[in-house]
């Protein structure tokens, strides 16, 4: 079982590992003028994500001494197993959530660079990146521009049985771009528009999303429930602050809590 057990953390630093790659090659956009409000450092998110990676093998290091010591007293003792998950990499353990949300962070970041767009007509042999181009012409400023975008294309089987279009994934060049075109996908929906933009969640952040929806609504305790940089906002009334949901838990605490409405903000906080 320790074995198993520890292997679940070794998995867990090659997946952080493989997404630090990512980050690593990707590119961020530095420009003072244009995206003022959407910058990242690229120096900043390295060392972020060295750091994480750090933290992770430091703890491996410091679990796996505590594993050998732990099997050696049982040998000493004639216990030929250790039953105990005590010392040991389980989800209960809070050492095991701790490294999970290092990772998890790591998973959020490289998805800012993608987002999901739906209702874009669907036919043969189409130029997706121009497909892309040509519906969100008007959304931003600067205009997004055929370069911007690095890769597009469509989730799903193509032989299935709607005529639904398929959703697009866009990866754009700079994380920047994608959160500005995201900032602006107000403006679809108040020109009754079919396109609908969202962000590419985790598949942790995708269920905390679909649970908050779940509760907003008429009769529901949320009024709205939206997500900005891959993280889940809820609020219960339209001029109240949104507030930051990392877990089921705060979720849960968060429904059956009596909070006061404050001052609204702006940005991408407050959709």
């Amino acid at each position: 079982m320790l074995v198993t057990e520890f292997g679940q953390l070794k998995t867990l630093l090659s997946t952080a590992k493989a997404i630090a790659k990512v980050n690593e090659g990707g590119r961020i956009e530095l420009n003072m003028n244009k995206t003022s409000k959407l910058e990242f450092s690229v120096n900043e998110l390295q060392m972020s994500t060295a750091g994480h990676l750090n933290d992770i093998e430091q703890r491996i290091s410091q679990l796996k001494a505590e594993l050998d010591e732990t099997k050696r007293l049982a040998t000493e003792q004639g216990a030929g197993s250790v039953a105990s998950p005590e010392n040991v990499m389980t989800p209960a353990n809070p050492v095991f959530k701790e490294l999970s949300d290092k990772v998890q962070l790591l998973e959020t970041n490289r998805n800012l660079k993608f987002l999901l767009i739906d209702g874009i007509p669907e036919t043969e042999n189409e130029k997706l990146p121009e497909l892309v181009l040509a519906n969100c012409q008007g959304l931003m400023q600067p205009e997004l521009k055929l370069s911007d975008i690095e890769n597009a294309f469509r989730l799903g089987n193509k032989n299935r049985v709607t005529t639904k279009p398929r959703t697009v994934q866009v990866e754009f060049v700079f994380a920047a771009k994608a959160l500005k075109l995201y900032q602006s996908r107000m403006q679809l929906a108040r020109a009754r528009s079919n396109i609908f933009i969202s962000e590419l969640l985790t598949k942790k952040a995708a269920y905390l999303f679909y649970l908050a929806r779940s509760n907003r609504g008429v009769g529901k305790p949320l009024t709205k429930a939206w997500t900005w940089k891959g993280q889940i906002y809820v609020s219960k009334t339209r001029a109240a602050r949104g507030t930051l949901i990392r877990d089921i838990d705060e979720l849960n605490a968060f429904l059956t809590a009596n909070v006061p409405p404050v001052p609204p903000v702006h940005g991408g906080v407050n959709q």
